[in-house]
């Protein structure tokens, strides 16, 4: 085997935060879509009889970290071919798939090299859970957004799906979409009333209150609040 060992994986993905890999700079987005591209990238798989380079499979969408292995030149090159991501196994001396559910492939997206070219950041997707168990992921965590903003989505789904007599998340649902957007008028209203004051702790208590109904309202129109954040994204300059 090469100089590239366990150890080298872990290293490579220890300083990586699990949700913020993407933005890491240690990587750059040299993109290696297609197989012309992929074949002139001048990844430095080492001199072995496979070259394996470390690999970090990231969902696109969530940014978590689906699964760490190795790549040879042939694992990478399947990869872009098949459009599931592949990984060489050194227990079995072949190429396996990045995931443990074979009902569940990992469909590539695109691949990225760190600045050296001697580790592969993979953005993929999945439709399912990929962990050997059924997990999200082959950490075994859940392959989910995660953030305030995400949770609260969640619990607006799950009451209205399991309404509660005591949730008052539950009895702005049953208003219906036209009394809830009715009170997101309101709160946007109080929000200017109270930018135009000097009380600072008063003005988040508000923001905080026109974004938990901007979410209600999303889950009661069955709008995902991704596809807001998509949308918002096309609006920067």
């Amino acid at each position: 085997m090469n100089e590239f060992s366990t150890a080298s994986v872990y290293e490579t993905t220890r300083c990586v935060s699990n949700i913020e890999l993407c933005d890491n700079t240690a990587f750059i987005h040299n993109s290696l879509q297609n197989p012309m591209e992929a074949k002139e990238a001048n990844l430095k798989f080492g001199k072995g009889p496979e070259g394996l380079l470390p690999a970090v499979v990231q969902d696109v969408k969530t940014q978590k970290v689906l699964a760490v292995g190795f790549m040879s030149r042939k694992a990478f090159k399947a990869t872009i071919k098949s459009g599931e991501v592949m990984f060489f196994s050194v227990r079995s001396n072949s190429l396996e798939t990045a995931s443990s559910n074979p009902a569940v492939p990992v469909r590539f997206v695109s691949a990225h090299t760190d600045s050296d070219n001697r580790s592969i950041l993979l953005k993929a997707t999945v439709d399912g859970p990929i962990g050997r168990a059924g997990e999200g992921t082959r950490f075994g965590e859940e392959n989910r957004q995660e953030g305030q903003l995400f949770n609260l989505e969640r619990y607006v789904s799950k009451r209205k799906s399991k309404p509660s007599k005591r949730s008052s998340t539950s009895r702005l649902l049953a208003r219906g979409t036209t009394q809830i957007a009715k009170k997101l008028g309101e709160e946007a209203v109080e929000l200017v009333i109270e930018a135009m004051k000097d009380d600072p702790e008063l003005f988040k208590g508000e923001a905080a209150d026109l974004l938990y109904h901007l979410v209600v309202l999303c889950g009661s129109k069955d709008i995902d609040f991704e596809d807001v954040l998509v949308a918002l994204s096309q609006r920067r300059r």
